[in-house]
């Protein structure tokens, strides 16, 4: 039996050793499939189970498996529920994936070919606190096939500081000004540039330079930290840690946008762009929504740099900010992974289709370090 020239009775279309890149590879294979699918496709349980036996195809399926959801869209999953299951294979990337994961953790990916190509940010409108990411998704009408995954920070408590916004002459709206509160003036307001929308705050200055930014058409489309690749990010200092050596809490804790969550264990979420303009969205998500099962920004750098080698990438917005799927040419929402049981309103989401490579007529998206305000 095949589907677009991958054989179920032959070896495994994608090897135990394979990266995110190699899974790309696979989603790329698959090239005259329906892209009207709301379901995936082909998996690596209908795969593995003609190969070795649905027992041990299940054993395997536990802990690491992929499927493809359209031509360009696959999915693939690394489930640590035991320290002792030795899968996958010694130095392979998801086995240094598995490594760094605490047992109760369970890392997804999603990789869209050349999606650089058709990315697009949907924003919360301006004047509402926040919309989930269902919402966004149903309120746009958007229609696959498609990854999402959440985006960038917002002022989501009212009791927290915020840098008050410049507005004065000359004035710019990204520099500081002045400490004040949230308060309901402020809440729901982004965190950095987000092209489109007036209800947006600058970030706060102690992090300004650890933040990445997603760029299309010379538009900052939303802002996010920390960017991933500065090899000379020390995320032992004391901005990326929310205690002090002494067990009292950090102040800088307190403004929206802070990036002392950093040092501390945390469900994730981020984006990587390579030169191929491939698209990889990474989330680590926790049994029961426990924080302390996630990794620290340290791990998360090294997790996201194996699902995505040789990439750009920019943290997301984590914890139960998470929300990452597929949504089909109907319109339905596939939710592959989330960060509390119940989805949170959000600053923004990122929405990704496939593209063929010489598709010339498309802007493409960056990351960014730095750009001008």
């Amino acid at each position: 039996m095949k589907i677009s020239g991958v054989s179920f009775n032959s070896p495994c279309p994608v090897p135990d050793n394979t990266g995110g890149e190699k899974a790309t590879l696979l989603a790329k294979r698959i090239a005259n499939v329906s892209n009207t699918a709301e379901k995936p496709l082909i998996t690596s349980f209908e795969v593995l189970k003609r190969i070795i036996g649905e027992e041990r195809a299940l054993a395997v399926d536990s802990v690491i498996s992929y499927e493809v959801f359209a031509n360009g869209i696959a999915h693939e999953k690394v489930n640590k529920q035991s320290d002792t299951f030795f899968y996958p294979p010694t130095g392979s990337n998801k086995a240094k994936i598995y490594a760094t994961m605490k047992v109760g953790s369970r890392y997804d990916a999603m990789h869209i070919t050349h999606g650089a190509n058709d990315l697009n940010v949907l924003h919360t409108p301006d004047n509402v606190f926040g919309k989930n990411s269902n919402d966004l998704l149903k309120d746009n009408n958007v229609k696959g096939p498609k990854a999402f995954i959440n985006g960038g920070f917002s002022a989501f408590l009212s009791h927290m500081l915020i840098v008050r916004p410049a507005t004065g002459p000359g004035q710019d709206p990204n520099r500081d000004s002045s400490a004040i509160a949230t308060g309901d003036k402020y809440q729901g307001h982004k965190i950095g540039h987000a092209d489109g929308c007036d209800n947006k705050l600058p970030i706060p200055g102690e992090w300004r330079d650890d933040y990445g930014h997603i760029v299309k058409d010379k538009r900052a489309l939303l802002s996010c930290g920390p960017y991933l690749n500065d090899e000379n990010m020390n995320f032992a200092d004391q901005r990326f840690n929310y205690y002090y050596a002494n067990g009292q809490k950090n102040l800088a804790a307190y403004f929206q946008g802070n990036l002392t969550h950093c040092g501390n264990p945390n469900p994730r979420a981020a984006i990587s762009i390579n030169d191929e303009k491939d698209v990889t969205l990474h989330t680590l998500t926790t049994d029961r929504y426990k924080r302390d099962l996630g990794v620290t920004m340290s791990e998360w750098k090294e997790i996201v740099a194996q699902g995505a080698p040789n990439a750009t990438s920019l943290n997301l917005d984590g914890a139960g900010s998470i929300s990452m799927g597929y949504i089909s040419a109907s319109g339905k929402i596939n939710q592959i992974a989330k960060g509390d049981e119940k989805l949170r309103p959000v600053a923004n989401i990122l929405t990704i289709g496939a593209s063929p490579k010489n598709n010339t007529d498309q802007s493409t998206a960056s990351i960014e370090r730095n750009i001008n305000s």
